[in-house]
C-alpha cells in the first residue's frame, strides 16, 4: 500500500508499505497509521484513541501514541518547507528514534516520551547526537521532568561540544538548568 502526504500548497512525501486502520465502537474510536520506507529504512507509527462523546467534555478523553524508528528527516523536507518563510533555511536531515504519548482531556493533559537522534540538521543548526526524555503535565501540581542533551552542536560558527537542558519541579514551581561545554 502506498501512502502519500501532500500539503494543500505543494510538498509531497510518498512511502510504500503503509497501513491505515480505523475502529469505531459505541464510545471508543481508534485510528492507526503505519508507514515504512523500504529503501532508506525507517518506520512511522501513529495511534489515536478516544473514549466517550467529544461533545460531552466531562465524559471524553483521548490518547495519542507516536513512534519513529530510524525515521529519515530528509524525506519530510518538502512538508517542512511549507511551515517556513520562503527565505528561511529549510534544510532538514538526520535520523530519529522516538516514542511519545499524550493523554487526557484539555486542559488536563500529560505527555511522556523519549527521543534519540543522530546527524541532525534543522536549517542552519546541527547536532551530531540528540537525546531527550520527558514526563510533563499541564496541571499546576503535575510533575515536570525533562532532560535534553545535544552533542557536537553548531549554529553557524558558534559551536558546543555538549548542551544539556534540564527541567524539574511542577508547573507552579520549577527550575530550568542549561549547561554548555565548548571546545
Amino acid at each position: 500500500t502506498r501512502l502519500v502526504l501532500r500539503a494543500h500548497q505543494g510538498g509531497r512525501v510518498e512511502t510504500e508499505g503503509a497501513e491505515l486502520s480505523m475502529e469505531n465502537y459505541r464510545r471508543f474510536r481508534r485510528l492507526h497509521v503505519t508507514a515504512r520506507d523500504e529503501s532508506p529504512g525507517g518506520e512511522f507509527s501513529l495511534l489515536l484513541e478516544s473514549h466517550g462523546d467529544p461533545r460531552q467534555r466531562e465524559e471524553f478523553s483521548a490518547a495519542a501514541y507516536l513512534r519513529l524508528d530510524n525515521a529519515r528527516l530528509k524525506r519530510l523536507q518538502p512538508l517542512w518547507r511549507l511551515w517556513l518563510d520562503r527565505s528561511a533555511d529549510a534544510r532538514l536531515a538526520g535520523a530519529l528514534q522516538a516514542k511519545a504519548q499524550v493523554s487526557g482531556r484539555w486542559p488536563v493533559l500529560r505527555t511522556q516520551g523519549q527521543l534519540e537522534g543522530s546527524s541532525l540538521q534543522i536549517g542552519g543548526a546541527s547536532a551530531q547526537r540528540a537525546k531527550a526524555n520527558w514526563s510533563l503535565g499541564t496541571q499546576a501540581g503535575a510533575p515536570l521532568d525533562a532532560q535534553i542533551e545535544l552533542g557536537q552542536v553548531a549554529v553557524g560558527n558558534p559551536s558546543a561540544e555538549t548542551l544539556q537542558l534540564q527541567l524539574e519541579g511542577t508547573l507552579a514551581a520549577h527550575s530550568l538548568t542549561l549547561r554548555a561545554d565548548s571546545k
